[in-house]
């Protein structure tokens, strides 16, 4: 078994705070909540005129396996067509917290001037990201390279279409500004489950369930592949990213997308046995 330490444990108050509860697609300049059928329609416009232009796609390791196999799957299809898309790996960076700050004042850490560390060797790792081995091996897998989420930011001027799965990215304010910056004659699509920069700047953002809305499994620091359920419903008209996904394939005419859950478990869990 593991233990989770103070801080670790007040965390999950980010989780329902702030999410992203419907979809948005940019028409004329403006963002606009739609419904899902017309979200499906505009991502699917999105990706099939990308065509072999220069695409991107940004994984986060804060995403379970059976998310990350569900994209891996859909970007292998998709590549099928001719697009052959690069890949970088995002996440939450080694943040220090401080041990003498009540972890429910998370916000004054950054004013601690002693006691401030990023690791113990009891409780907190260094990593803040639950699933970077679970990433790692199923990029493996996929055979595909990835890049760290630093260098899309010199790769970001030559991109058509930008697609961000999830809403860690490393980044301070100036190297934000940068991708802001990019973004302005690039495309994107982003699926997560949070508002903010990156939903703001979508030209589609499709709502994704969090880690309490769906089962899925991350391994650990320590290899071990470790399983959870579902403790919510989805909010508002969250989904999976499989069934974004595979409905967004089925618009494309892509064959053998994993829409069942039940099918992407057992997939997963091949891979990951391999």
């Amino acid at each position: 078994s593991f233990w989770m330490s103070e801080h670790g444990r007040h965390s999950l108050r980010r989780v329902h705070p702030e999410r992203l509860l419907g979809p948005i697609v940019l028409d004329d300049d403006e963002q606009r909540e739609v419904s899902r059928a017309k979200a499906l329609l505009a991502a699917r416009e999105l990706l099939r005129d990308a065509g072999s232009k220069r695409v991107a796609f940004v994984l986060s390791p804060q995403s379970s396996c059976e998310q990350l196999y569900a994209t891996f799957d859909f970007a292998k299809k998709w590549a099928e067509q001719g697009t052959q898309p690069s890949f970088f790996m995002a996440g939450q960076p080694e943040t220090a917290f401080c041990l003498r700050v009540d972890p429910e004042n998370l916000g004054e850490q950054a004013k601690c001037p002693i006691d401030k560390k990023v690791s113990d060797d009891f409780l907190i790792c260094a990593d803040k990201n639950p699933n970077r081995a679970g990433l790692l091996a199923l990029a493996q897998h996929f055979g595909v390279e990835l890049q760290p989420a630093e260098a899309l930011l010199d790769a970001i001027d030559g991109l058509d279409l930008l697609c961000v799965f999830g809403a860690d990215l490393p980044f301070d304010e100036a190297q934000l500004d940068r991708l802001d910056e990019g973004l302005a004659e690039t495309k994107l699509l982003y699926l997560g489950s949070h508002q903010g920069l990156l939903a703001d700047m979508a030209d589609v953002a499709l709502p994704v369930c969090t880690h309490v809305e769906e089962s899925g499994s991350f391994i650990n620091v320590q290899g071990l592949r470790q399983h959870y359920e579902a403790a919510f419903e989805p909010h508002g008209l969250s989904q999976s990213y499989h069934q974004w996904l595979g409905s967004i394939a089925k618009k494309l005419g892509l064959r053998g997308a994993l829409e069942e859950p039940a099918a992407l478990r057992a997939a997963t869990d091949k891979a990951l046995k391999a």
